[in-house]
Order: structure tokens, then C-alpha cells, then sequence
């Protein structure tokens, strides 16, 4: 299994000083993920149930001719489930060992942000499991909380 570390994320940007990250809501929760592990953002498609998959696998989805896993990704990261998203969007999601689409929330911005002001985890994360984060940024409108995407995708 291949982990990104803060060296990867100020290798792969322009400058080496600033990070980038798609973002989106779940819930309420503000996330991010890489802008490089990004391949698209796209309304959802028809998806074809797997049957005895895990919870999270909501099923498969043809992209473009190529057969792709759709994550239900507040499943993933035990979030609640108890109000659907109305309006939800697949994120096309790519690390060297796998590829799959995120179903999340509303859609945001491209941020960016100065990579000293990137922080791991803290020790007391509740709400997601420690494993599926790289770190968080402090925002003016709250935290974005950065996902790690090879864990998300881990035995999918």
C-alpha cells in the first residue's frame, strides 16, 4: 500500500509551498481530497447492486466503458445516514493501485492553502477513523478535513 506524507503533497504541488483539494460537504463536515487524485466530478449515473458487497460499495458504474465502484462515502466514514443527499455528485478518485467513485454532498471549491498551515490529525478525531485522514487546515468557515484517499479506497 502506497501513503502519501507531507514530502509527497510539497513534491506534487507548483511551488512546494501551497496545497490544493477539491472539496465537498458530507453531512455538514467540510472535506477535501487532493486536486491530484481527482480525475472528474460527475453527476450520478446509473449504478448496478452488488450483491454481498460491503456496506459502503453502493455498487458499480460504467465510466465511459470502463466498470468503476461506487463508495457510499458516509458509510465509508461511519458517518449518519439518517437524512439522504439530496443532490449528491460522484468524484472520479485514482491512486496508483485503484481507481473508484465517491459519492459525497455538495460540491465546493478548489482550495488552496499554505503547506505550514497543514496539520495531521488531531489525537482526538471522533466522527471519522483516524486511518481515512491525511490532516486538516483551519479555515475562516471551519476546518476542512483532508481525506487519504488510499485508506478510503483500502479492500474495495
Amino acid at each position: 500500500m502506497q501513503t502519501s506524507t507531507l514530502e509527497d503533497y510539497q513534491n506534487a504541488t507548483l511551488s512546494g509551498s501551497m496545497l490544493q483539494f477539491a472539496s465537498f460537504k458530507l453531512n455538514s463536515e467540510f472535506f477535501g481530497i487532493n486536486i491530484l487524485q481527482v480525475q472528474e466530478i460527475q453527476l450520478p449515473k446509473p449504478v448496478t447492486a452488488v450483491p454481498r458487497a460491503a456496506s459502503h460499495i453502493k455498487g458499480l458504474i460504467s465510466l465511459r466503458g470502463q466498470i468503476v465502484t461506487l463508495v457510499d462515502l458516509r458509510r465509508r466514514l461511519r458517518m449518519d445516514e439518517s437524512q439522504p443527499i439530496e443532490n449528491p455528485y460522484h468524484i472520479v478518485v485514482q491512486t496508483p493501485s485503484n481507481m473508484a467513485c465517491l459519492e459525497v454532498g455538495e460540491i465546493g471549491d478548489v482550495i488552496t492553502v499554505p503547506i505550514d498551515e497543514f496539520r495531521p490529525p488531531p489525537e482526538s478525531v471522533h466522527a471519522v477513523d483516524r486511518k481515512f485522514l491525511e490532516g486538516v487546515y483551519s479555515m475562516p468557515s471551519g476546518i476542512l478535513t483532508v481525506l487519504k484517499i488510499s485508506e478510503v479506497l483500502e479492500a474495495i
